[in-house]
């Protein structure tokens, strides 16, 4: 792997995470088999990021802070904007990082809970933080983190919230609530992340909710499930329920969605159903939905 073996899984942290990533196994990780160091002479570093993440000069299309860096110290260092997707980033690099193989990239930048997943399948190597003076420079409570005790692995490159961006000139009025963007005129303009932890956390706030408390997966969907659009003009399950089924959410059963031929197959049907899994309590987590020859566990 060369030097394209120094993978610093640096996070990004949000403040809205509305889940703490799982703590490390109790029993450790096994020794972990590291390459060749070749820093001293391989003076190269290949970074890849989120887009925005980084200042832009869009006259002399280039990023100063990187030119600087590059400058300062002597390192030849160049930047992609590869990453779109928590996920999807960490489905195209796993399976060539756990066959060892070279993934053209030194550094990462994930959000807590994927770098959490990445020290964990020991995916990365280990800081030198005692060659790392501007380590010090972070804030405190980003200092020590439960995914990753004394920053072993990693550092965080922005820490920041989640909320609303929107084109003031364009709306012609000010957003301020998740309610905003229901409006009528704003039908089919609004996109959301595909972060559900951010998505969900803005929801449940919105609400009402302290989301700095411990949630069951069920409690955070259930939250989601009221406010997302079902087709049709309906927004969130009550509406969705009435709409399609002439009936109170509360009164949904997993027969009533099965047999109903107008929802199979739709993805509305899917979301009712994960709502009739969890606000039924004795198929919380168990249940299976059978579309044709298809089966979807919503237990996952």
């Amino acid at each position: 792997m060369a030097a394209r073996s120094l993978l610093w899984a640096l996070t990004a942290t949000f403040a809205l995470a509305a889940c703490a990533p799982p703590l490390p196994p109790a029993g450790g990780k096994a020794a972990l088999k590291l390459p060749k160091d070749v820093s001293s002479t391989d003076k190269t570093v290949k970074w890849a990021n989120w887009t925005a993440y980084l200042d832009y000069d869009e006259d002399a299309k280039n990023y100063p802070t990187l030119e600087a860096f590059i400058k300062d110290t002597g390192i030849a260092a160049t930047y992609s904007e590869d990453i779109e997707d928590n996920d999807t980033y960490f489905s195209k690099i796993a399976p060539q990082l756990r066959a060892g193989q070279d993934i053209d990239r030194d550094i990462f930048t994930l959000t807590d809970w994927m770098a959490s997943r990445v020290i964990q399948a020991q995916l990365c190597q280990p800081l030198e933080l005692i060659r790392m003076p501007n380590a010090a420079n972070l804030l405190e409570p980003l200092k020590d983190v439960s995914f990753d005790p004394g920053r072993d692995y990693s550092l965080t490159w922005q820490s920041g919230f989640a909320g609303i961006g929107y084109n003031k000139a364009k709306v012609g009025r000010e957003l301020k609530s998740i309610d905003d963007l229901w409006a009528e005129d704003l039908k089919g303009k609004v996109v959301a992340l595909t972060e559900f932890r951010d998505t969900a956390a803005l929801i449940m706030q919105n609400q009402g909710v302290d989301i700095t408390g411990n949630f069951t997966k069920d409690q955070i969907l259930a939250g989601y499930l009221n406010l997302v659009y079902y087709g049709d003009q309906a927004y969130g399950v009550e509406a969705a329920a009435i709409n399609y089924f002439s009936i109170k959410a509360k009164d949904l059963t997993i027969g009533t969605l099965y047999v109903s031929r107008k929802m199979k197959r739709s993805e509305s049907y899917k979301l009712l159903s994960q709502h009739a899994t969890v606000t039924l309590p004795a198929t919380v987590g168990t249940s299976l939905f059978v579309y044709g020859d298809e089966t979807d566990d919503l237990s996952r």
